[in-house]
């Protein structure tokens, strides 16, 4: 008999803008994650692709699940502030948990993120302040190390070696 889900073991959880920009792509550290991190820039554009094709084609529809297999694409979307928030999961958790989850997360981002975003720009501070409340929210364990991958991504450029022409 295999080991019961955890309701506060996200896989991946995303804060996008409506345009497919990551404002944060984090990781749970769950091995799943770790497996596909590196295209959560892919993901970012993928939800963003959906979002529009949905309201093109279906305007009075509102894209709020998205299920595989094995895994759920849950969304929340606030278009007046042009941010959508995404949990991907296994699909055993309870949708009604999830969604007050992100309910939670949201209501924290509004508050306390919101009014400090910069338009286009990475701000590290504010990104593990959300890490620690996403914690404190258990949406991700305390014990797990999360990560952002645009801070991932920063690092790899940095540690890039330009070939010799």
């Amino acid at each position: 008999m295999s080991k019961p889900i955890e309701l506060n073991n996200l896989y991946d959880f995303y804060v996008i803008r409506l345009n497919g920009l990551p404002i944060f792509a984090g990781c749970s550290g769950t091995d799943y994650c770790q497996g596909h991190v590196a295209q959560h820039q892919l993901h970012a554009g993928f939800f963003s692709a959906l979002y529009a094709f949905a309201n093109e084609a279906f305007q009075d529809v509102r894209l709020e699940t998205i299920y595989f297999d094995k895994i759920q694409m849950n969304l929340l979307i606030s278009e007046s502030d042009n941010i959508m928030i995404i949990f991907v999961h296994h699909r055993s958790k309870s949708l009604q948990k999830i969604r007050e989850l992100m309910n939670q997360t949201w209501e924290i981002f509004k508050q306390d993120y919101i009014p400090k975003l910069k338009e286009n720009q990475f701000q590290k501070d504010l990104y593990k302040a959300f890490l620690e409340d996403l914690k404190r929210l258990k949406v991700i364990l305390p014990d797990k190390d999360p990560f952002d991958i645009r801070e991932m991504l920063l690092e790899g450029l940095k540690n890039r070696k330009i070939p010799a022409q």
